[in-house]
């Protein structure tokens, strides 16, 4: 499909740069009014999942996937849940291994290529939920890259009632994206992910006895040393920089044919490289790349306050309104 280079976002004049697209929202906005109910479904290999929902009565859902180190409760989550509800939607918010707030049971966490995890939930929905005509995946970072890796691998086996996916700053291509976090200025983010990392693991660490080295564990501060020592054992690999081309979902991305609305930012300081997949996408006749000069990583602020504007954007793709939505 032909690539979009957009210029219907305009960031507010007192975010004027990347950073702060980036790091103000996620800060200060708190989405007021979602409440979930929990539902814990357990999975193939032994372990479970938590599901959160907003369920009122609608035929149609819309299934949301978060980012790294996020869950249901993160900002961008609970902006999209609302904007949706808001919208005549149901809404399932499902929460990675080890994310929402509980441990996981089995050794493995979760990653940038959990799939099929995704396919549990979706396979769940369809056998224990069939009043959904429609159902609409949608994701920010790597929960947009997610839904993407899912829908390449199915093709055309996809369930017919899915009926789009959307994603907003998705790191398709996770090596490159892995890069920009060891780029001057971006260390702020390699921090976060890293801490927050590292808690997951010293708790496995005590689960399974023996399984982890913990050796100058505090030291490590780049993201491949960390997939080298945790994440490539924990997942079967030979090394991180393996670990991180397998899971990503850049190779799945031209067998997609469900249609795929992917909106990245230029400026956005989490992605590089083939996380704009140009070539992929115009040759597409399903995977829809809309590129904005600005955004930031999971930004897209708007001045004055409501709905952001990749909310609006996502429910102007799934589902035109009868009246304007920018």
């Amino acid at each position: 499909m032909p690539v979009i280079h957009s210029t219907a976002y305009k960031r507010p004049f007192y975010l004027p740069h990347r950073h702060l697209e980036t790091l103000v929202p996620s800060l200060t906005r708190r989405p007021r009014g979602v409440i979930y109910d929990r539902e814990t479904i357990d999975i193939l290999d032994g372990d479970f999942l938590n599901l959160d929902w907003v369920k009122s009565g609608h035929d149609r859902l819309m299934i949301f996937s978060h980012g790294l180190e996020g869950d249901s409760t993160s900002t961008y989550a609970l902006g999209m849940v609302k904007a949706f509800r808001q919208h005549d939607w149901d809404v399932l918010a499902w929460n990675c291994r080890s994310c929402g707030g509980e441990m996981n049971r089995n050794f493995r966490l979760y990653h940038h290529g959990n799939s099929d995890d995704l396919g549990e939930v979706i396979e769940y929905v369809l056998k224990n939920y069939p009043q959904y005509k429609q159902i609409v995946l949608a994701g920010v970072s790597m929960g947009g890259a997610i839904n993407l890796k899912y829908l390449g691998e199915k093709g055309n086996q996809v369930d017919n009632k899915i009926i789009a996916s959307v994603g907003f700053s998705v790191p398709t291509h996770l090596p490159h994206s892995v890069d920009t976090m060891h780029m001057k200025g971006n260390g702020i983010y390699r921090r976060f992910f890293l801490k927050n990392l590292r808690e997951k693991v010293r708790i496995k660490a005590q689960q399974f006895p023996g399984r982890l080295d913990l050796t100058d564990f505090e030291k490590i501060d780049n993201l491949y040393t960390f997939a080298d020592r945790f994440s490539a054992p924990m997942y079967g690999y030979d090394s991180g920089k393996a670990f991180y081309e397998s899971v990503s979902a850049l190779p799945h991305l031209a067998n997609i044919q469900t249609p795929s609305l992917v909106v990245n930012a230029w400026n956005d300081p989490m992605l590089h490289g083939d996380c704009y997949p140009v070539d992929i996408a115009e040759g597409s006749d399903f995977l829809q790349l809309e590129l904005l000069d600005h955004g930031g990583h999971v930004g897209f602020s708007r001045y004055g306050g409501g709905m952001n504007w990749a909310e609006r954007r996502a429910l102007a793709y799934v589902a035109p309104q009868p009246y304007p939505i920018f």
